[in-house]
């Protein structure tokens, strides 16, 4: 039986495609296939083919054909060997400028600035809507070619233009690129025996470095209570998301997926073999939390108790298979919309905090950073 990972949309794009094992398209004919719609598109291939004024590579009009019914929405594409060179990424190190972006209502919005990469030195923040790079507008193009336009060597310079949210003209940014370390998951012991730990992303391996860095953090300590950090994870793989929820909440719903017309609905349960459930948690969030790491939250509230603090996260609630139609070309494409924890969908909706926080800019000093302190306040200490 072939297996595909399914991934959550909102991760900056393709991040793991490297860990994707696709399926490949099935050669069997529909017998329900539209013949006149079917036949309208031959007669336009050929008629391109043969009367353009310029000849047009087969492989071209293929591309077009497909991309044409591939982009039902923001997350659909049709991924090329440009694509997959463009979010190849998957070792953790690559040259770039530290932007996780995703497509929102035709805008392409910084749903976080890398630590300690280039954007986030420079200022970008969350939320921020990218509408140049050196100059060209971003018009028609799609995600992967955006990632392309901002990669490059070592040491070159990139110029971008952002819209934010508040200010009355664009922000400018001459930005140099760089090898950007991707380092998903940290931990540190607080005062009391408490636990912050902060999960940047959903990475093959997200649950073995949630573990280790917890055993690392607490030493000889026993936990007393957790402070997972979730700002600025844009998700990434399902079943690392699953998996590291799975560390916390022992029992319940974890999530369920929601196909075409609610037909196809499957849902993901906790195993029963959580380490970390009987301690009480905070959950810190903003508008840069999305999708898997949305899931996590609401589970951790729903189940643990958890409280949520923060701004009202993106609200990216769909998604993605990768479909092998050839050695050159895969189509990933929405198959299904999921629901959380606790029934709600939160595709354009996002999750509510219990508190909501003043919001602050992406770059924080960890020991000087409000929210991390009002969420040491939610959590057992020795006045109490």
């Amino acid at each position: 039986m072939k297996k595909t990972s399914i991934f959550l949309s909102g991760f900056v794009f393709g991040v793991l495609v490297a860990s994707i094992i696709p399926v490949f398209a099935k050669n069997n004919v529909d017998e329900n296939l539209p013949v006149e719609q079917m036949r309208a598109v031959v007669d336009v291939w050929n008629i391109v083919k043969r009367n353009y004024v310029d000849p047009v590579d087969d492989d071209v009009l293929a591309k077009a054909c497909i991309s044409g019914m591939a982009e039902r929405d923001n997350h659909s594409s049709l991924l090329s060997d440009d694509d997959f060179n463009a979010s190849s990424i998957a070792s953790g190190n690559f040259a770039a400028i530290g932007l996780q972006l995703t497509r929102r209502f035709d805008n392409y919005v910084v749903l976080s600035a890398v630590t300690s990469g280039p954007s986030e030195k420079a200022g970008i923040e969350t939320g921020d809507i990218l509408i140049e790079i050196d100059g060209e507008s971003l018009d028609g193009l799609k995600l992967s070619e955006v990632v392309m336009l901002l990669r490059g060597k070592p040491g070159t310079k990139v110029a971008v233009k952002l819209a934010r949210k508040g200010e009355s003209a664009p922000i400018e940014k001459l930005l140099v690129r760089e090898i950007i370390k991707v380092n998903p998951v940290h931990a540190r012991l607080l005062p009391n025996d408490l636990v912050y730990l902060k999960i940047e992303s959903f990475t093959a391996d997200s649950k073995e470095l949630v573990k280790k860095s917890i055993h690392k953090a607490l030493g000889n300590a026993q936990a007393k209570g957790f402070i997972i950090d979730l700002r600025n994870n844009p998700g990434g793989l399902l079943d690392s998301v699953i998996d590291v929820t799975n560390l916390f909440v022992n029992d319940g719903k974890i999530l369920a997926l929601n196909g075409r017309e609610g037909s196809d609905v499957r849902t993901f349960s906790a195993n029963g073999h959580a380490l970390y459930d009987k301690q009480p948690i905070v959950v810190l969030v903003n508008y840069g939390t999305a999708s898997g790491s949305e899931i996590l939250a609401e589970a951790l509230r729903t189940h643990n108790g958890a409280k949520v603090l923060g701004e009202k996260t993106f609200g990216m609630g769909t998604i993605q298979n990768v479909i092998a139609l050839n050695s050159k070309m895969a189509l990933k494409i929405t198959t299904a919309r999921w629901e959380s924890a606790s029934g709600q969908i939160l595709e354009d909706r996002g999750i509510v905090p219990d508190a909501v926080l003043p919001h602050q800019n992406d770059r924080h000093d960890f020991d000087h950073d409000e929210w991390i302190a009002r969420a040491v306040l939610e959590l057992p200490n020795d006045n109490n």
